[in-house]
């Protein structure tokens, strides 16, 4: 997810390893104690990105590689990403996979490193009507919805 410094506008993405400022790829912000720029604590805000909904047929390679898959087993919902499965390499990667119910309320989150399979597991949750949204490193947001 991308933060904005509202002092000095610097950008962090916690998705992408930030080499001139040193930090990490996979710091979550709250792990950060002050804006790396200017040093000013406090001031990065949640910076929201569009989300790009995927449909039941993939039109081209993009959806393709970015497709959502659910399978219900027993007591949980295995999501794999893209048709065989999405690159998972340093720069180029899905860095997040979260979970949502039917009232756009998060449920759970998970966090990739780029030694991870981009085939995670949640538990259920009862859940009936829900979404799963997927963030790649080099492309977007993108989410699909899931009526069981």
């Amino acid at each position: 997810m991308k933060h904005l410094c509202v002092n000095c506008s610097y950008i962090y993405d916690e998705a992408i390893w930030d080499s001139g400022e040193w930090l990490e790829a996979w710091t979550k912000i709250e792990d950060i104690t002050s804006c790396p720029v200017c040093d000013e604590y406090d001031t990065f805000h949640f910076i929201s990105e569009e989300i790009s909904y995927l449909d039941d047929n993939p039109r081209d390679k993009f959806d393709v590689e970015h497709y959502i898959q659910v399978n219900h087993i027993d007591d949980t919902f295995e999501v794999i990403i893209g048709w065989n499965t999405h690159p998972m390499w340093d720069d180029h990667r899905i860095a997040w996979v979260w979970l949502f119910d039917e009232y756009d309320d998060l449920v759970e989150e998970r966090f990739l490193k780029s030694d991870d399979d981009s085939v995670v597991v949640f538990d259920d949750y009862w859940l009936t009507d829900f979404e799963v949204r997927i963030k790649c490193t080099q492309h977007k947001l993108f989410a699909k919805k899931f009526v069981l």
